[in-house]
């Protein structure tokens, strides 16, 4: 029997044996009541395809079976249609990443599950620009302070609370991809997401606020979660226990992963008040960031011996967590 087809349809041909490989036969093809073996694969011209069909030599067992009939040419026309726009989100993906890898990662995994988007490079694409720019203002502030020469525009160094944000977001994200092999967002692209998926919700009319005061719903306290969940590290180890029960948190890997990016930025504060007082330009500013840095990495010494005995480590910062994460302990421990 000779099959001609406009496309192909991923059926294989006979392997031959020889004394060193053993012969397997093609695809089992199931055709008006007939089972058929796919002896020879032809390419003709564009995408069309001749299929050599013989009938199946039942010394063989039959592994897989696939039917040619109308439903099952309408089924791989469908599965054609879905890997072909698949490959176009693909590349869209990947011409976009700088974008793309500031929505949520959960979002960027699903992506790439769907259509093979990669997920750690759309991240790695997004952040290291960020990072890059951040540690640039930041490194010529310093420098500035020093020589009174601005080597980056002004308008820059008039905001840097807003590059050393982008600087320590996009250190922690790096982070993340590299270390822990996970895609992570930024604030900004998770709240452009969250924004757009309350607009997507089908309207519903106000319901009365009841009278008793009630928890937030579950909801909610996801959102709260997803939003602070890299700084839960920061939170004592009963607390962190706690909402690893209730919310599946990782206590280890988001503790590894927050004490490396603040050995990391204390590391490079205490190098630069270092760096001032060899050079006699240094200032009160100078000698706290030396000492706030000091402490600093000494606890997180501390923190990654007790995460590598497979324990959660808190840190003092967790004060300023402690405010955002009432919620969460509240609902963890009820």
């Amino acid at each position: 029997m000779l099959l001609e087809c406009a496309q192909g349809k991923g059926w294989h041909a006979r392997q031959h044996g020889s004394q060193t490989r053993a012969e397997h036969p093609g695809t089992a093809v199931q055709w008006d009541g007939q089972v058929y073996e796919v002896f020879a694969v032809e390419a003709l011209e564009a995408t069309a395809v001749r299929y050599r069909l013989i009938p199946w030599d039942h010394r063989h067992a039959i592994r897989r079976i696939e039917p040619y009939d109308g439903l099952a040419e309408q089924a791989r026309a469908a599965h054609r249609a879905h890997l072909e726009a698949g490959v176009t989100k693909r590349w869209l993906s990947i011409l976009f990443s700088p974008v793309l890898g500031h929505l949520p990662g959960a979002v960027q995994k699903r992506m790439e599950h769907d259509y093979g988007a990669p997920s750690i490079a759309m991240t790695v694409a997004s952040a290291l620009p960020l990072f890059a720019l951040g540690f640039t203002v930041i490194l010529a502030s310093r420098i500035g302070s020093f020589t009174g020469t601005a080597i980056v525009p002004e308008w820059m160094l008039e905001h840097p609370g807003l590059f050393t944000y982008l600087t320590l977001e996009s250190a922690l994200r790096l982070y993340s991809a590299f270390v822990m092999s996970e895609p992570m967002g930024s604030l900004a692209g998770w709240s452009l997401y969250a924004a757009a998926a309350e607009l997507r919700k089908p309207s519903s009319p106000p319901t009365p606020a009841p009278k008793s005061r009630t928890a937030p719903p579950e909801g909610a306290l996801r959102d709260r979660y997803t939003m602070i969940e890299p700084l839960l590290a920061f939170l004592p180890e009963n607390d962190q226990e706690s909402l690893e029960r209730h919310f599946a948190f990782d206590p280890l890997r988001w503790g590894r992963l927050s004490a490396g990016l603040i050995l990391f930025v204390a590391g490079a504060n205490v190098a630069i008040s270092i760096f001032a007082f060899l050079t006699r330009t240094d200032g009160f500013l100078d000698f706290a960031v030396l000492v706030v840095g000091g402490f600093l990495i000494w606890e997180q010494i501390g923190r990654r011996k007790r995460i590598r005995e497979g324990r959660p480590a808190g840190s003092v910062l967790g004060l300023f967590v402690q405010p955002l994460a009432r919620p969460l302990l509240e609902a963890a421990r009820s």
